[in-house]
C-alpha cells in the first residue's frame, strides 16, 4: 500500500474517531485499517494514535501529522482536478463551512441545487458558530459574516446583514414596545450569547447597553424559538429572523438605533489556489445569494 493510501486511511480514522467507522466508510475490513495504520506508524517511526480507550486518541505527533495529511491530500486532489481542467464534469470532495442558522436556512437549499447539477461532487457542509481555521480544517470555501478582511485567496461579497432587536406581536401587545434602548431594561430580554453585546447607535455615537437578561442561551435557534413563543425581546442577526418576520411571528423594534450592516462573504483560504470546482461553486452560490430575501443589499 502506498503512503498516500495510508495517509487517507489515517485521516478517515481521525475524522471518524474509530477504526470500525473508518473501515465502514472506506469499504475495508477493520483489520485492514489497523494494519495500514500500523504500517504508517512503522514507516514514520512514531506513534500516531493512542488505543488505550474505546475511542482512539491522537498523540501530539499524530495531531501535527493529521493536519499535514489533510493539507497534502487536499493539495493532491486540487492538483488532479486542475490537471483535468474546467471542461470535465465536476467531481470529488468539496468542504464548505458556514454559521449554523445561515447554513440551515439559506445555504442548504443552494447546496442541494448545486449537487443536483453536479452529482459527482462529494460536498461536506460544516456548520458552526465558532470561527473555523480554514487551513487547519482543509476547508475549500467558507461563508463569513464579519467586517471585510484581507488575506484570503478569494473573497466575494454577496450581501449584508445586521443585528436587530425583535419580539413577537403577542409580547408587544402585552408589554408594549420600547421606544429607546434604555427602555429595554424594563423588559424581559433573551440574550443570544454568540450575537455579542447589545450595541446601539444614537446620533453619531455607538454605545453598549448593560443588560441583565431574563434568559441567556448559547444557541441562536433557542433565542429565536423563545422570542417567537412570546417569552421576551431578543437580539439576533437579520437573516436569522427573516422567515419569522415575513410570516408575522416576530416584529422589529428600535430600528432607528440599529448598528451598521455587516458584509456576508464567500472566501477561500490564503495560500491555496481555488480549483475549477471551487470557483464554480463560489460563482453558483454568489448568484443565488445576491438578492436573496434573507440578505440586505447594503
Amino acid at each position: 500500500m502506498d503512503r498516500f493510501s495510508q495517509m487517507s486511511i489515517f485521516v478517515a480514522v481521525v475524522d471518524s474517531g474509530s477504526f470500525a467507522k473508518a473501515a465502514q466508510q472506506l469499504l475495508m475490513s477493520p483489520s485492514g485499517v489497523t494494519r495500514a495504520i500500523a504500517a504508517l506508524e512503522q514507516r514514520l517511526g512514531i506513534l500516531l494514535l493512542s488505543r488505550n480507550t474505546r475511542r482512539v486518541q491522537l498523540t501530539d505527533a499524530g495531531r501535527r501529522f493529521a493536519q499535514d495529511c489533510k493539507r497534502i491530500l487536499l493539495e493532491l486532489d486540487d492538483a488532479s482536478e486542475a490537471s483535468r481542467g474546467v471542461q470535465d464534469e465536476l467531481s470529488g470532495p468539496l468542504l464548505v463551512s458556514a454559521p449554523v442558522l445561515f447554513g440551515e436556512q439559506v445555504l442548504t437549499p443552494i447546496v442541494s441545487e448545486f449537487l443536483a447539477q453536479h452529482p459527482k461532487v462529494q460536498l461536506r457542509l460544516l456548520l458552526s458558530d465558532q470561527l473555523v481555521n480554514l487551513a487547519d480544517e482543509g476547508i475549500h470555501v467558507a461563508l463569513r459574516i464579519a467586517p471585510a478582511q484581507s488575506g484570503y485567496e478569494l473573497s466575494e461579497t454577496v450581501g449584508f446583514v445586521r443585528r436587530v432587536v425583535c419580539a413577537s406581536p403577542t409580547y408587544v401587545a402585552e408589554h408594549g414596545a420600547p421606544e429607546t434602548p434604555q427602555q429595554l431594561l424594563t423588559h424581559k430580554l433573551i440574550d443570544a450569547q454568540t450575537v455579542g453585546p447589545w450595541a446601539f447607535v444614537e446620533g453619531h455615537s455607538m454605545f453598549q447597553l448593560p443588560i441583565t437578561p431574563w434568559l441567556r442561551v448559547n444557541a441562536n435557534q433557542a433565542a429565536l424559538a423563545a422570542a417567537e413563543a412570546g417569552a421576551g425581546i431578543t437580539r439576533l442577526m437579520s437573516y436569522q429572523v427573516a422567515p419569522a418576520l415575513a410570516a408575522g411571528r416576530l416584529q422589529l423594534l428600535l430600528t432607528d438605533y440599529q448598528t451598521a450592516t455587516i458584509p456576508v462573504q464567500l472566501v477561500c483560504p490564503a495560500g491555496r489556489r481555488p480549483t475549477p470546482k471551487t470557483l464554480r461553486f463560489v460563482e453558483f452560490c454568489a448568484r443565488q445569494l445576491r438578492g436573496h430575501p434573507a440578505l440586505l443589499t447594503e
